[in-house]
């Protein structure tokens, strides 16, 4: 069950998507999906998940943007970094890109949800068919 929990808030905290969507996916009621809501203060961790990785993306670019302005202000001929320089640019890279990647798991999330509704509103069995797979897929990009 605690596994199931962990899913639920992940898909609540980072995928935006309904109560009801979640009770579905991890095969609990909803009911239970919102007593973990309240237990665990989600609505509060979402919010904070948007503007947190909006904000540190952006801080991330600008230390990138400052370590780059850094070496270009400098002489012809010297406008290369140092070790630490290029420390610290690598550093920056991975921090934006592992941010980016989160950010891309809620876009394919989000779209599988924008079909898995629109399935649904065309052919509920077919819906239901899909709703398996997806939850597994949607379960390996978490994992």
């Amino acid at each position: 069950m605690a596994e199931r929990r962990k899913h639920a808030r992940q898909l609540f905290v980072h995928h935006n998507l309904q109560q009801n969507e979640i009770a579905k996916l991890c095969g609990v009621s909803e009911k239970t999906i919102s007593k973990w809501k309240l237990e665990e203060d989600w609505d509060r961790q979402r919010a904070a998940m948007v503007t947190t990785k909006d904000r540190e993306l952006a801080r991330l670019y600008s230390m990138l943007g400052q370590v780059n302005d850094a070496i270009e202000r400098r002489e012809e001929g010297a406008r290369v970094p140092n070790a630490k320089e290029a420390d610290t640019i690598n550093k920056l890279a991975a921090a934006i890109r592992k941010l980016e990647d989160d950010t891309g798991i809620a876009h394919k999330v989000n779209a599988y949800m924008d079909l898995f509704n629109w399935l649904r509103r065309r052919d509920l069995s077919k819906a239901q068919e899909l709703s398996a797979q997806a939850d597994e897929y949607i379960k390996s990009l978490l994992s």
